[in-house]
């Protein structure tokens, strides 16, 4: 419909509209002077994402939704029944007896009614808004702040209760490990206790340093054995040849020798100058006999010595072998403990592990459910509004009733109209019979004649 065709509408229409029009404003007006006024008390809450706590995460900018659900959630709102122990009110118990005939729980039924009236929305990245429409406005205001200590209440309870139970768990894997580790520690103990042996690495190094000082000493002897043996063998052979020429030592027996050769050569000389049966030679063979006996006595006596050294030496070589061979049992016997040791304190150290892998997170966990604090601040509390928020002050009502009645009674006029369609003006004769209008008859008022539509086809037929 073109403007013009809305007009003429109107005007034909305009007592149905008119009434429609006064019928609207009284039922608003009436609403502002009859209905009940509810009055909505709002408070703010500022959600801090920057915190670090592990709580952050729940309440992150992309999870405001969440935190909405939550506020709305039978849990925070039965909170707030018990904090303002609406349970306990006389009113309360008697509505709910009156409904529930006794039955179900009084603060699931209250939390139930409270949540008709309750709204929660996201004002901006980390605002929440709690709002609750009563008909008493100090009412409202209590209520809206009880939500929102239920709110930051449930949001401790979230935190706590899985450290909580995080921190009981944790604390009975620390009683069984420390158990073990003292278990371990104790089997440990009685070990050292009974083995003697308390510090394994300094006793195998000392038995280690035993073992080689009497492996050189061992060493030694031999040395010393052989060579009083070689002097022994050389000694005998001296002995039983006097007139072979011997390495063995001593000063005594060097002097002999080199007198021996002294008077050798005197006697050869005095064979030659003097003859054998001179007295001189025979006084020269007499020393040169003498002298040979000593050296055959001091090398008997030399050689003896010798083979005492040797017998000495042989049995020292017996002794330390058998210390050796006592030696490396010892070290071998210390060696079985020690590794026997080492096991038991490398359980020992898994123990100790696996008690300090625990004792930390239950340190924490321990102090998480000990915790209070959340990242839930309250901006603007509720307070009693003044000013009911429905019905509107009569003079809004009022001006609402305007704008809905004129509205409302151009829309029933337009309906009646698009139910009922007449012809008003030579326009819609145009558009109705797609023919162009040839003239036009009007009344004595000078206005278009208006016929209704199954009147007017003929007329305009039998003309044509």
């Amino acid at each position: 419909m073109t403007l013009r065709q809305i007009l003429y509408a109107l005007r034909a229409r305009y007592l149905v509209a008119l009434l429609v029009m006064i019928s609207v404003i009284a039922l608003v007006v009436g609403a502002a002077l009859f209905l009940p006024k509810q009055y909505t008390a709002t408070t703010s809450l500022v959600v801090d994402i920057r915190s670090p706590e592990p709580i952050a995460t729940l309440l992150a900018a992309g999870n405001m939704a969440t935190q909405v659900s939550i506020i709305e959630s039978d849990r925070v709102v039965q909170t707030a029944v018990k904090l303002l122990k609406l349970e306990q009110d006389p009113v309360i118990r008697s509505m709910w007896s009156a409904e529930m005939k006794g039955k179900g729980d009084v603060v699931a039924w209250a939390a139930k009614r409270l949540e008709r009236s309750l709204t929660a929305k996201p004002l901006e990245a980390s605002i929440i808004e709690i709002s609750y429409k009563g008909s008493d406005p100090v009412f409202a205001a209590a209520v809206a702040n009880a939500i929102a200590q239920a709110y930051t209440d449930t949001l401790v309870a979230l935190k706590v209760g899985p450290a909580t139970q995080y921190a009981r768990w944790f604390s009975e894997q620390s009683d069984a490990l420390r158990a073990d580790l003292e278990k371990a520690q104790a089997k440990l103990a009685e070990y050292q206790k009974k083995s003697g042996i308390l510090v394994t690495d300094q006793r195998v190094d000392a038995e280690t340093a035993r073992l080689n000082e009497l492996s050189s000493q061992l060493s030694v002897v031999e040395g010393q054995t052989a060579e009083a043996r070689s002097r022994q063998q050389t000694g005998s052979a001296a002995a039983a040849l006097p007139s072979t020429r011997s390495t063995l030592g001593g000063d005594e027996i060097q002097k002999l020798r080199s007198q021996i050769d002294e008077k050798e050569v005197a006697l050869r000389n005095a064979s030659v100058n003097l003859g054998t049966n001179h007295p001189t030679y025979r006084a020269l063979q007499a020393q040169l006999d003498e002298l040979k006996q000593k050296l055959a006595s001091e090398t008997q006596h030399v050689t003896r010595s010798f083979t005492v050294a040797r017998s000495v030496g042989q049995r020292t070589e017996a002794d330390l072998r058998a210390a050796i061979a006592a030696q490396k049992t010892k070290l071998l016997q210390l060696q079985e403990k020690r590794g026997q040791m080492d096991v038991l304190k490398r359980d020992v150290d898994r123990a100790q592990a696996a008690y300090d892998a625990v004792a930390k997170p239950l340190a924490q966990t321990n102090l998480e459910s000990r915790a209070t604090d959340t990242n839930v601040t309250v901006l603007t509390p509720a307070v009693p509004p003044t000013e009911p928020s429905f019905p509107k002050p009569l003079n809004v009502m009022a001006t609402i009733g305007v704008v809905l009645g004129v509205l409302a009674g151009i829309g029933v006029a337009l309906l009646l109209e698009m139910l009922d369609r007449r012809i008003r003006n030579a326009e819609d004769l145009a558009v109705m019979l797609e023919l162009p209008v040839l003239g036009v008859i009007k009344s004595g008022r000078g206005r278009p004649l208006a016929l209704p539509r199954a009147r007017q086809v003929p007329l305009l037929g039998s003309g044509a």
